[in-house]
């Protein structure tokens, strides 16, 4: 039996093929289980970066196969049962592929129509070859493409989405990079040349600040614009994982290849409402906690407004004889005035074996 999804790695690139040139790549019930399983195990691929997502022969994808949706209309609900299941299924691999952590290209050719245009939508980018034709034309045939409607209208602006969708007409790549469909359109025999370059371009960053970065634009295009502010700024990529490559472009180095770093820091786990990719903060006892692999991350010194950092080495021997001897103190002119009590007192460093959490005498960001 021919296999429905292709899988080819081109190193840190993974290359997925719809297998299914006969019905131009239709999302058949078959090819929808098959693109979902192969999704999944890249989802638990730590070597793989990038995926690019293609199809077979001349088409990239004309969506749902009709055969089987005519099939089911012999139903005596008339196909409301199978039509609810299919497009449940097909959501879920539509909501897959954002959800993945590595960025996933579209390589699109010939025509991407209906559920196979929803298919382009929803890979995080997209390049195709001159002349292919978009649409959502299910209206056509008496059909409103509702669900491809979802991923369409978060493209390209919503007066766009909704002439595509309600006149079934088509637009041609030019039209798709210019309404924001697509991220080029390019010469049909540079198609593949020219996915794989962007794809190697992104497989060349820091895997965990791409990996964090994907995440954070997903998670913040439904927040309201006051808290965007603050989210920018929380999963701005310096979060434990994406230190270590900080250090290393700040010392003219690449950062490492491996996708898992040992030794770099646990994100939050889960039980906490914030996203586990938070900005890493300074614990109040002003040290790192241990890290995974038993590195331990440098100690940054505190320094509070009013008040000096403690100093690095031991005083000379004179200061601490003054020190210790009040009456002493206020004779040595290089000793500072008495204050009284520090009216911002160091809280007790946390234990390593305790969750970590920002500190109580933090104030909120933002």
């Amino acid at each position: 039996m021919t296999e429905l999804i292709l899988r080819e790695d081109l190193g840190p690139v993974a290359r997925l093929t719809l297998n299914s040139p006969g019905n131009l790549n239709a999302l058949s019930d078959a090819m929808l289980a098959a693109l979902r399983e192969a999704l999944a195990r890249l989802a638990d691929d730590a070597a793989v970066r990038v995926v690019i997502l293609r199809g077979a022969g001349k088409a990239f994808c004309a969506g749902h196969d009709l055969k089987e949706m005519q099939a089911a209309r012999q139903a005596p609900d008339c196909g409301a049962a199978y039509f609810l299941d299919l497009f449940t299924r097909c959501g879920a691999v539509m909501q897959a592929i954002p959800a993945l952590p590595q960025p996933v290209i579209a390589e699109v050719q010939g025509i991407a129509t209906a559920a196979g245009c929803q298919l382009v939508a929803s890979c995080d980018m997209a390049v195709a070859a001159e002349g292919t034709r978009f649409g959502v034309n299910g209206v056509n045939i008496g059909l409103f493409c509702s669900t491809p409607m979802v991923a369409l209208s978060r493209n390209v602006p919503a007066k766009i989405a909704f002439e595509m969708l309600s006149t079934g007409a088509f637009i041609d790549a030019a039209r798709a990079q210019e309404v924001g469909l697509i991220n080029r359109s390019v010469a049909a025999d540079r198609l593949s040349e020219t996915t794989l370059e962007l794809a190697q371009t992104i497989a060349a960053k820091l895997s965990a600040a791409v990996k964090i970065g994907k995440r954070a634009f997903y998670d913040q295009l439904p927040l309201p614009l006051a808290a965007l502010a603050r989210y920018g700024r929380r999963h701005s990529g310096l979060s434990g994982k994406a230190r270590p490559g900080l250090g290393a472009v700040r010392a003219g180095n690449r950062p490492g290849a491996s996708p898992r770093t040992p030794g770099v820091f646990e994100p939050r786990g889960k039980g906490t409402r914030a996203s586990p990719f938070l900005l890493a903060e300074i614990p109040s006892g002003g040290e790192w906690p241990q890290a995974r692999g038993g590195v331990s991350a440098p100690t940054p010194q505190r320094s509070t407004a009013g008040r000096q950092s403690a100093p690095a080495t031991a005083p000379p021997a004179d200061r601490q004889q003054a020190a210790a001897d009040p009456q002493n103190h206020a004779s040595d002119p290089a000793a500072p005035a008495d204050r009284g009590p520090d009216p911002h007192p160091a809280a007790p460093r946390q234990p390593d074996a305790a969750p970590w959490a920002p500190s109580p005498n933090r104030p909120p960001a933002g």
